[in-house]
């Protein structure tokens, strides 16, 4: 599939844009005659809000209204009210949707974004709202080739009409690039594809994303479990989360990697290293959060077991346990009844389904790590 970059909004980080014909008064208003320096994501926003506004390209705003979701559907908790967001049962993420909408207001004012008072008295976001949310969670990030106008090239973000209806898969088959001649957007296959199979992308890259920051921005988590997914145990450890060596505990301590391969078992490890299932993906994610030592030595054999070893698995489990209780995950019930009404209550709208969704997810996730932090304590 192949887009003509003529018909696509364009921006970089240096500051040029290039769209469809059109007047977009919203874009002149605020970068140019308010002269604010603002990032390539908010003049691609205002151009998207231009369009639909009917001040902007008139072939960008007929596909808005045909193709792109509407407003009501999006699930991102920077388009929701109060009370949407909290239906997450998460903080961290409905503190972030609020703090960005706080930001974007700062920038455009109330006219663009009402105050979270009116957003309280609707069931949709505003104009704008819905055009940041769409395009970042659309934009390309592509490259010109190289050319006499480009001699090294140029980095662009691309919002490309049809082609950002690709869906996101972990191990994508197709993926896009721009033509040799630089003027248009090309969807390629990246293997054989029979007649009706969905072309798929990424939007993560190999090291995936949390399942937070897949709702904040693409409004959406893997249905199969989410191996990038992390429990943040930062309150509990000096280091960043990254599973190495140095992420140990305050005391030094941290768990045995010999002794957890053990605890897990060959088979279970197997499924979580390869992602054969959803326990397997949701096994990783735990694994890959937690403070763990493989063994400076590179040996397999277990460590001896030490009194900060298991103070900390005692503070993992300890911590998990009270996660799981503050969503009321902590009778199975509730869970069930969740899973329950995802499968059976067609009359959930679109934003209200994805949050219970994504408590489903996080509810799993904090029960495998409890599961698993209760056997590593049985062996130490």
């Amino acid at each position: 599939m192949e887009i003509p970059l003529e018909s696509c909004i364009i921006t970089t980080k240096e500051g040029d844009f290039e769209a469809p014909e059109g007047d977009y008064t919203a874009v002149r208003h605020f970068w140019i005659d308010q002269e604010m320096d603002l990032p390539w994501y908010l003049i691609m926003s205002l151009a998207l809000f231009d369009s639909v506004k009917g001040t902007g390209s008139s072939f960008l705003s007929e596909y808005a209204e045909t193709l792109m979701p509407r407003p009501c559907d999006l699930p991102q908790p920077c388009c929701l009210n109060e009370a949407q967001r909290s239906r997450f049962q998460h903080p961290e993420l409905e503190m972030a949707g609020r703090e960005q909408q706080d930001r974007l207001r700062s920038l455009f004012g109330e006219g663009l974004i009402p105050p979270e008072a009116t957003l309280a008295d609707t069931a949709v976001p505003s104009l704008f709202l819905w055009a940041f949310t769409c395009v970042r969670s659309r934009a390309l990030a592509l490259k010109r080739p190289k050319s006499e106008e480009y001699p090294q090239g140029q980095d662009i973000f691309v919002l490309a009409p049809f082609l950002d209806q690709a869906n996101h898969a972990h191990l994508p088959n197709c993926e896009f690039f721009i033509d040799p001649t630089g003027v248009s957007v090309r969807l390629v296959a990246m293997k054989d594809l029979k007649a009706g199979d969905e072309a798929t992308i990424s939007y993560t890259g190999t090291q995936g994303m949390t399942n937070q920051r897949l709702m904040a921005q693409y409004g959406f988590i893997p249905l199969n479990g989410n191996p990038g997914d992390r429990i943040d145990f930062s309150v509990l450890t000096d280091a960043p989360r990254k599973n190495t060596k140095n992420n140990h505990h305050r005391s030094g301590a941290c768990l045995d990697g010999a002794r957890l391969q053990k605890v897990i078992g060959d088979e279970r490890w197997v499924e979580m290293v390869r992602g054969l299932n959803a326990e397997g993906n949701r096994l990783a994610a735990v694994v890959r959060s937690l403070p763990v030592d493989p063994g400076a030595d590179g040996s397999e054999d277990e460590s001896p077991v030490g009194a900060e070893e298991v103070e900390l698995a005692n503070q993992l489990l300890q911590f998990c346990e009270e996660k799981l209780k503050e969503i009321g995950g902590g009778e199975m019930g509730n869970l069930q009844e969740e899973q329950q009404q995802l499968q059976d209550d067609d009359t959930l709208d679109t934003r209200t389904w994805w949050a219970v969704m994504y408590r489903v997810e996080r509810k799993l996730l904090l029960q495998r790590a409890i599961a698993l932090m209760r056997a590593y304590l049985r062996v130490v």
